[in-house]
């Protein structure tokens, strides 16, 4: 069998065409609860929790500056991305209330909370947390 002659064959590839989506802005939601659900007074809140929703993050940190009544920082927790734009990324952000200097010190009134990433803002609300 040494009288073979390899074959030579002609191959074709079909081209490949590859979509590419761009990711999608910065941006998020948010919504903010009470708990017990219902209670605003001081006396009765245990805690507040923000609950933030982000697409088209690609990474960086994501931080909540709660800003007291007189316009101090009281508070500014943060939480890592994940480097994936085209995922929805769910965080939440729980201020305790009862036994902390806002119930000890009578911080009551209306309240801020920035939602930043980097220095950039994404987000600005108001809450108020009654006497």
């Amino acid at each position: 069998i040494s009288n073979l002659t390899p074959v030579t064959r002609e191959t074709t590839t079909a081209p490949v065409h590859v979509t590419r989506r761009s990711p999608p802005p910065l941006a998020a939601t948010s919504s903010v609860s009470f708990s017990p659900e219902g209670m605003r007074a001081k006396g009765e809140v245990v805690s507040i929790t923000f609950s933030v929703d982000v697409t088209g993050a690609n990474g960086g940190e994501l931080a909540l500056e709660v800003i007291a009544p007189d316009g101090t920082m009281y508070q500014r927790p943060q939480q890592p991305l994940q480097a994936d734009p085209f995922a929805t990324q769910h965080f939440e952000f729980t201020v305790p209330v009862a036994g902390t200097w806002i119930d000890s010190m009578s911080l009551t009134g209306t309240w801020s909370a920035h939602l930043l990433h980097g220095d950039a803002e994404l987000l600005h609300d108001t809450f108020d947390l009654l006497p």
